[in-house]
C-alpha cells in the first residue's frame, strides 16, 4: 500500500533548496528553517528522513561516516558540501545574500570556452550595511595555490564581477578590491601560509565552521 504523502510548508522549502544546491544536511536544515527551536536539529531530521520515506530525496554518509547527507539527484562532491555549510552558516549569522555560486570559473577562453581557474565557491553578502565579496577555497590535500590567486588577482576579474554585482544591487561607487578569500582547511598552518600578497586578504577556517565568526573581523 503506498504511503500517503503529507508535505508541509517546511518540505517544500527543504525540497527546493535540495534541488537548487544538489543536497542538505541535518545542520543546514537546522540553521535554516528551525533556527530558533530547542530541539530543531530532532525536527530537521525527521523531516528529512520523512522525505527520504516519501522518496523525494535520497540519503548517505558523507566521508566521515558521521553526517547524513540528503541529495535529489547526485551526490555532491566533499568541497561542495562544504561550501554549501559556508553558505548555510553565512545565513545562520544573519548575513542577506545577495548572490551565491557553487563552482565559479574565472578567465575563460574565448577559443574553448574553457575556465582556466575554477574556485569552489563565490559570493556576496550584505551584513549591516557593509557588502562583502568571498571567494571560497577548499583544501584537502595541496596547500594554497598561491600562483593561482595571483593570476587571478592579476587579471582583475574577480574584482570587475564584484563591481558588476554591486552595480546591479544599485551600487554607485566602483569596487576594486580582490574579494576576501575563505580558506577552508583543516590544518593549523604558520602565518605566511594565508599570505600571497598585500592585496589578498585570507582568512581561514576549518572543516567544522567552528571559528567562522573570525571571517568578520
Amino acid at each position: 500500500m503506498p504511503l500517503k504523502m503529507y508535505i508541509t510548508d517546511t518540505d517544500n522549502m527543504i525540497l527546493r533548496f535540495a534541488e537548487k544546491y544538489g543536497s542538505i544536511s541535518i545542520n543546514q536544515a537546522y540553521k535554516l528553517f528551525y533556527p530558533n527551536q530547542v530541539y530543531g536539529n530532532v525536527s530537521a531530521g525527521k523531516h528529512l528522513n520523512k522525505l527520504v520515506k516519501y522518496e523525494k530525496l535520497n540519503v548517505y554518509r558523507d566521508i566521515s561516516g558521521k553526517i547524513n547527507i540528503y541529495y535529489m539527484n547526485k551526490k555532491l562532491r566533499y568541497h561542495d558540501l562544504l561550501v554549501l555549510d559556508y553558505f548555510v552558516e553565512l545565513i545562520h549569522s544573519g548575513a542577506d545574500i545577495i548572490h551565491f555560486k557553487q563552482n565559479q570559473e574565472w578567465m575563460i577562453s574565448p577559443e574553448n570556452k574553457k575556465a582556466r581557474y575554477i574556485t569552489d565557491g563565490f559570493c556576496c553578502y550584505k551584513i549591516g550595511e557593509k557588502i562583502i565579496f568571498n571567494i571560497i577555497e577548499v583544501i584537502r590535500t595541496n596547500g594554497i595555490d598561491k600562483e593561482k590567486y595571483i593570476n587571478l588577482f592579476e587579471s582583475n576579474e574577480p574584482q570587475q564581477y564584484s563591481d558588476y554585482i554591486y552595480k546591479k544591487i544599485g551600487g554607485t561607487e566602483t569596487i576594486t578590491d580582490f574579494p576576501k578569500l575563505i580558506v577552508i582547511d583543516n590544518v593549523q598552518h604558520m602565518d605566511d601560509y594565508l599570505y600571497i600578497n598585500d592585496q589578498i586578504e585570507v582568512k581561514q577556517l576549518n572543516f567544522k565552521l567552528n571559528n567562522f565568526s573570525s571571517i568578520f573581523l
